[in-house]
């Protein structure tokens, strides 16, 4: 029912999670994946914590979440603005960026940190350079896709979902991201799809 309260049991299921995700956490923010190290693990934990309402500003978990958003900033390339390891890794922290920018006071982010000022940025500096190498990655992808790398010209639906989603919570944070490159992530989805409705994974509808 819409505006139902979460159960009791509910929550306590997410705050045995979130304690798990507490207890896990690296000293420098991050949460680690043996198999599959990079950013993506650790913005794939940040969006737990804030899917629950927590504030990275105050509360009970604001120190995780915190010194987390600090770590996805300081793993990006200032350069090129990649969160790197794979597209997947960088969709997943984009989306984090994205879901955090505007939620935090950036007076708050860097707070306690010994960090050099030079290599501090800010979320909306940080975001304005992950989307746009999301977007130039596209622009190099000879079907309007991603794959892997961001120098990938092939892709897959797995990795582009990963990266679409991030520029649509982007764009709805405020970031410009032009019409054409949604459309043409839609058109590429779309190539990717029977009329069953099945969507294939690469390769066209003869692949896999």
């Amino acid at each position: 029912v819409q505006g139902q309260g979460v159960s009791r049991e509910v929550r306590e299921i997410y705050e045995k999670g979130l304690g798990w995700l507490i207890a896990n956490q690296s000293q420098n923010g991050a949460w680690e994946s043996p198999s599959n190290p990079g950013p993506g693990v650790t913005g794939l934990s940040v969006m737990a914590f804030l899917a629950y309402g927590e504030d990275p500003n105050f509360g009970l978990h604001s120190v995780p979440v915190r010194k987390a958003l600090q770590n996805l900033i300081l793993q990006q390339d200032a350069g090129t603005g990649y969160l790197g390891g794979s597209m997947y890794h960088h969709g997943f922290a984009t989306l984090a960026l994205a879901e955090a920018y505007g939620a935090v006071d950036d007076k708050q982010l860097w707070l306690d940190s010994d960090v050099p000022a030079s290599q501090r940025r800010s979320l909306g500096e940080a975001l304005e350079l992950a989307v746009r190498t999301s977007l130039t990655s596209q622009d190099k992808n000879s079907v309007g896709g991603w794959r892997y790398g961001p120098n990938s010209t092939d892709a897959d639906t797995s990795v582009s979902g990963a990266i679409l989603v991030s520029l649509l919570a982007a764009r709805n944070a405020g970031i410009e991201v032009p019409d054409k490159n949604i459309d043409k992530a839609i058109s590429y989805f779309k190539s990717m799809t029977s009329k069953s409705g099945q969507v294939a994974n690469a390769g066209g509808l003869g692949g896999y």
